[in-house]
């Protein structure tokens, strides 16, 4: 007769140590991922050194960007980001303007028709060609930032907008997870309502910015480096 207690040890065995590779395979991808993460802040770090409120002026006005706006980077994913945005300007529910960042592309070529074509060219603004100081500039300058790429988004972005101490509505991944943590709002599957009261809050909640504030700078310790901190007690 088979012996079906041992054939179950032996299965339970078997899921055990499947369990403890797929346990390996992401800690080996959260170190990688820390690493990444570690070298973006420190590039940020560095742009800020050279910061200055009268330099982060100067950029607004080459750019002529507006007082109050959202910022985001262009991406070529499906979940339509930048649409659900000018939805949401055009039926009046966003409260700041918008900056959207990226390379010329056929598909921001797309975007730029359809908020001409919405009468919104003048609450929106295309910027394609800045350098890395400049960007962290338009970071440091907005009110907040959307990013939702699921598969193809970077860590820099969200770096940059906790060092920056501006609230984020990202994308529910892991990674942005890792990164942000309670620093930001984390979207599943986006929705045109929860989208525009998510915004609606970080616009006019100038408590929650606070709070947002305070989680930003806690987070940022986490990738800071040994160099870091004693540069920083220097």
């Amino acid at each position: 007769m088979e012996n079906i207690w041992g054939s179950q040890r032996k299965t339970a065995n078997m899921e055990r140590g499947g369990l403890r590779e797929e346990n390996r395979r992401a800690h080996e991808e959260d170190e990688r991922f820390r690493i990444t993460a570690v070298k973006a802040a420190g590039q940020v770090r560095q742009r800020m050194r050279s910061a200055t409120g009268e330099s982060d002026e100067v950029i607004r006005r080459k750019f002529m960007l507006p007082e109050r706006y959202i910022l985001t980077l262009m991406t070529v994913e499906t979940l339509g980001q930048e649409r659900m945005l000018l939805d949401l300007m055009a039926g009046g529910r966003l409260g700041a303007d918008l900056v959207l960042c990226g390379r010329r592309s056929f598909y921001a070529d797309m975007l730029l028709r359809t908020a001409r074509d919405r009468r919104l060219a003048l609450r929106t603004n295309f910027i394609y060609e800045y350098s890395p100081e400049e960007l962290s500039a338009f970071f440091r300058m907005a009110d907040g930032l959307v990013y939702l790429p699921r598969k193809r988004g970077r860590v820099q972005p969200v770096v940059e907008a906790l060092y920056a101490g501006i609230p984020a509505v990202l994308s529910d991944t892991r990674r942005n997870r890792l990164t942000a943590g309670d620093a930001a709002h984390y979207i599943a599957c986006p929705e045109l309502d929860e989208l525009a009261d998510t915004l609606d809050a970080i616009l006019s909640d100038s408590g929650l910015r606070r709070q947002v504030q305070g989680c930003c700078l806690r987070r940022v310790e986490r990738w800071k480096t040994p160099d870091d901190n004693l540069r920083t007690k220097e």
